[in-house]
């Protein structure tokens, strides 16, 4: 990570070959126009170091026209779930504290992406959100943010081991646009979108399947109720939407570990707006759905779209599979 942070500071781009790359510290884009290109699903780990806690892996800074293309980025440990002592982001783009509004001829740009949190590992692993935007004119191309669901350790088709993610992705910045978006099984509300004129075409989203091995409850990470897409914006487009629930836990787990079921009251949310027009006039083809309708009220999808300003669910088109 040094000789990479190094170079970048002098304007150089960087080409990463096929290979694991455990980094010390946090690689930091503060030049304009720096483009990191990842060949063969080249893949960026953060070791276990404090110097993550409460940074990202990658961070770029106030300046535009940066490009990251086929990066691959993975979470590194994380024992409890302890957003504290965590990494913040996998990769954060601008700083929270100091906005940037971007530049419209010069936008950031994130092609063929890919956050995993977990599959390979042993033990538990986390981050407190995968990709977090809080600069302007920033735009994605073939995004996956994704907390594993099936891994090397499993029961039945379930992970053992713990993936402690609140959120795949936290927008807070203006006109920050999505071409194909897919994020899942995060613990809290899957993405959250606070910028305004914010654009997705197509979303895909699963809700996670399980709180973690049943005898330890010690070890989940509980919320009292989730959204899939969480948008408290006025001034929102989101465009071909399938947003799912297929699977209970105790259905598809082992005998030698028993997992426990996700409960949540009043079941999930597949959207959930702060201002109902936002839904009525910025939402177009939008899917959710059950696998099975039959399952616990608070374990599958109970409302397509809910708004917080009225306290209630707009839409209730959750249907079954066809």
């Amino acid at each position: 990570a040094k000789e990479m942070n190094a170079a970048i500071k002098q304007g150089l781009h960087i080409v990463l070959t096929p290979a694991v790359y455990h980094l010390e510290e946090p690689l930091v884009i503060d030049h304009p126009n720096i483009c990191i290109l990842g060949l063969g699903f080249a893949t960026l780990v953060p070791k276990d170091l404090k110097i993550f806690q409460g940074r990202a892996v990658i961070e770029v800074g106030a300046v535009d026209g940066v490009r990251l293309a086929g990066v691959f980025v993975q979470a590194g440990p994380l024992n409890a779930p302890d957003y504290t002592k965590a990494v913040k982001a996998l990769v954060r783009w601008g700083d929270p504290k100091n906005p940037y509004q971007g530049s419209k001829t010069n936008p950031g740009f994130m092609y063929d992406f890919i956050a995993r949190v977990g599959g390979p590992d042993f033990g538990p692993t986390g981050v407190d959100t995968m990709l977090e935007v809080n600069n302007g004119w920033v735009i994605t191309d073939n995004t996956w943010l994704w907390k594993a669901d099936h891994c090397v350790n499993s029961s039945g088709a379930l992970c053992i081991p713990q993936r402690y993610v609140r959120h795949c992705l936290v927008v807070n910045g203006d006109n920050v646009h999505m071409y194909g978006l897919m994020a899942e099984h995060s613990n809290d509300d899957i993405v959250v979108w606070n910028g305004e004129y914010g654009k997705t075409y197509f979303y895909q989203s699963e809700f996670k399947y399980t709180v973690g091995v049943a005898n330890k409850p010690q070890t989940w990470d509980n919320v009292a109720h989730s959204a899939s897409y969480h948008v408290t914006a006025v001034n929102h487009i989101a465009v071909a939407m399938g947003i799912y629930c297929v699977v209970l836990a105790d259905q598809v787990d082992d005998d030698a570990v028993k997992m426990a079921n996700v409960v949540q009251t009043g079941g999930f949310s597949a959207i959930v707006v702060e201002h109902p027009d936002a839904y009525i006039w910025g939402f177009k083809d939008v899917a959710a759905l059950n696998w099975n309708m039959d399952w616990p009220q608070d374990s599958k999808i109970t409302c397509k779209a809910w708004s917080t300003e009225t306290s209630t669910c707009l839409d209730t088109g959750v249907t079954p599979p066809r």
